[in-house]
């Protein structure tokens, strides 16, 4: 992996405030600068000025462009790819994950229950964590509530499973939020989990969030995003306060492009340079794993499906059609993807884990989540039974039959991992290599054609031109060059709208106590 770019340009701001430069600001030489996604056309060199790209090109005919203010960034061969979008992000999670208890290393509830302990000396009145997954313990059994009552049960407990949509609550937590008799059943018993709507009312009821503290989680999850590689995001549905927090912002604080999805209840708030507000999204139907994807037929082990949430689903078709705003809705079953393309006022269908039988309606866009696949292939054939298991993550059908459009992570439900998502993509492994030919290896997808849907759903054109805002990011290796360049590549600098909003640190050695001053 290169480390070194000998310039002095990593994290200052280009078209800062000052006299009229000669030339542009910066320029790029020396590199592979894909100005399509699909790597059909490359170049060695580019021009930025301002908040735009002035020219494209080979290196003489760039550096014929620079003037006395210009700075040079020799790029010493890394790969130089327009911004990448991630069209799904729980923006204020992102951030919180990071103070909430982490569960994601638990193996088993005993290791719960270890971590709830550690915390027990706190003063919180509400103790809250994320990032469990039954799927990773040896008895991959949906857990029930006497498993934290038995820690604590003097205080609130809530406990996000890690893709965010379910959490595993104690009684007292049960009891304060009102919601006594409406936890979740597993073959027939009953657990400590809730979803969709009860979720919500236990959050408004049990959980407040300071500004200050909220305000922090977005800064923090917009420079994860950065870091990772990511110019422009959608965020998950936002409630109002949450609408009200964003807009609200110093501009200055968005340094990403951010698109804002209403939430059931929430209007739009003051947008920005960077901000937007301008369409709606729901969660429709849960994890396959928990059998809360509203699937057409039965689950692998008989259980019935989820039914689509109708109800839910027509109201915000109905407030999409009046307000003028599309819709985005997550869904993972084939029914529940059906169901949002019959609505007229749907724009993207995020998620798709399990495509209908059926060809799709013309127009169809779809957002897939390649994280999910690479996580959850161990288990698909036993959740999902054959039949249904052959329309699972089917990303090569849905290029061919033009409606791939998009690429999200859901984060915090899944790292922000552009590059990881293109490996998945291309192999069909997981990080391990497994298994050595690709899982339903046919639906494997091109690196370009990944690249591509990856912008489609941004709020800019998919490639580098003249005029263009200068969204783009220096790749540490080129994406082209196959599955270990994708494994290795690092975001080196980040740029929106010409401006640095990442740059990685260089890492350079020790000094010898002898050459030290």
């Amino acid at each position: 992996m290169r480390t070194r770019f000998p310039i002095l340009v990593l994290g200052m701001v280009v078209g800062a405030c000052a006299p009229p430069p000669s030339g542009p600001e910066m320029i790029m030489t020396g590199g592979r600068i894909y100005v399509n996604p699909d790597g059909s056309a490359v170049v060695s060199a580019l021009a930025i000025s301002g908040d735009t790209v002035l020219a494209l090109g080979d290196d003489e005919t760039i550096r014929g462009l620079a003037g006395s203010d210009t700075q040079e960034m020799p790029l010493e061969g890394a790969a130089v790819l327009p911004g990448l979008h991630d069209a799904w992000v729980d923006l204020f999670a992102v951030g919180a994950a990071e103070e909430w208890l982490d569960l994601r290393l638990a193996a088993t509830p005993r290791d719960v229950q270890a971590k709830l302990r550690a915390e027990l000396g706190g003063n919180d009145d509400v103790l809250v964590g994320w990032g469990w997954d039954e799927r990773r313990w040896s008895d991959p059994t949906p857990p029930a509530t006497s498993d934290l009552d038995a820690v604590v049960n003097d205080r609130a407990v809530v406990l996000y499973r890690r893709d965010g949509r379910v959490a595993w609550l104690n009684r007292v937590a049960i009891e304060r939020a009102g919601v006594a008799g409406r936890e979740l059943s597993w073959q027939g018993r009953p657990t400590g989990l809730v979803a969709g709507e009860v979720l919500e009312q236990v959050e408004k009821q049990i959980l407040s969030v300071p500004q200050e503290s909220a305000q922090e989680w977005v800064r923090s999850a917009l420079r994860a995003a950065a870091a990772a590689g990511i110019t422009s995001l959608a965020t998950a549905p936002l409630r109002q306060w949450e609408v009200d927090l964003l807009a609200a912002m110093d501009p200055a604080e968005i340094t990403l492009r951010v698109t804002g999805r209403l939430g059931p209840e929430s209007n739009a708030g003051v947008a920005g340079d960077r901000l937007s507000f301008d369409a709606l999204g729901i969660d429709l139907d849960g994890p396959l794993e928990l059998h809360l994807g509203a699937l057409s037929a039965p689950y692998g082990d008989g259980t019935a499906p989820t039914a689509v949430d109708r109800p839910r689903l027509e109201a915000a078709c109905t407030r999409a059609a009046s307000t003028g705003l599309p819709l985005d809705v997550q869904a993972r079953g084939d029914a529940a993807v059906a169901a949002a393309l019959e609505c007229d006022t749907t724009r993207l269908v995020v998620g798709a884990d399990v495509m209908p039988a059926t060809t799709l309606p013309q127009g169809s866009r779809l957002v897939v989540v390649p994280a999910r696949l690479g996580r959850d292939l161990y288990w698909l054939d036993d959740v999902l039974g054959t039949d249904q298991t052959d329309r699972a993550h089917a990303y090569r059908d849905m290029a061919r039959g033009g409606w791939l459009a998009g690429i999200a992570s859901t984060a915090p439900a899944n790292a922000i991992e552009p590059m990881e998502a293109l490996r998945i993509l291309f192999t069909r492994r997981d990080r391990e290599g497994y298994p050595l030919d690709g899982w339903r290896a046919p639906q494997r997808l091109a690196v370009g054609d990944s690249l591509t849907a990856m912008m489609l759903a941004g709020p800019l054109a998919p490639e580098l031109s003249a005029g263009r805002p200068a969204d783009l990011v220096v790749w540490s290796e080129d994406p082209f060059a196959g599955e270990d360049e994708l494994a290795r590549a690092q975001a080196m600098m980040v740029l929106v709208q010409g401006r640095v909003v990442y740059s990685r640190p260089l890492i350079t050695p020790p000094l010898d106590r002898r050459q030290r001053p």
